[in-house]
């Protein structure tokens, strides 16, 4: 998975609007590039994997975060 404008591959899921219910009923779901912002779509197994990547991710920040020592 590519962002087609700068050939990223750092990809998270976006918010839907109105203009991808035609998409979302063929499987194609909105993704943004991280880099360069912009939109695109992606199919079902692809946002399948970039939202495991994501909760992935936030899982690991969570951890990370929370083990962490605050200095006093």
């Amino acid at each position: 998975m590519r962002c087609p404008s700068c050939g990223s591959s750092h990809l998270r899921l976006s918010h839907w609007k109105v203009s991808d219910l035609f998409f979302l009923l063929t499987l194609r779901f909105p993704a943004r590039c991280w880099l360069c912002r912009e939109r695109t779509r992606v199919s079902i197994l692809q946002a399948l994997t970039i939202r495991r990547l994501q909760k992935k991710e936030h899982h690991a920040h969570a951890k990370h975060g929370a083990s962490r020592k605050t200095p006093i």
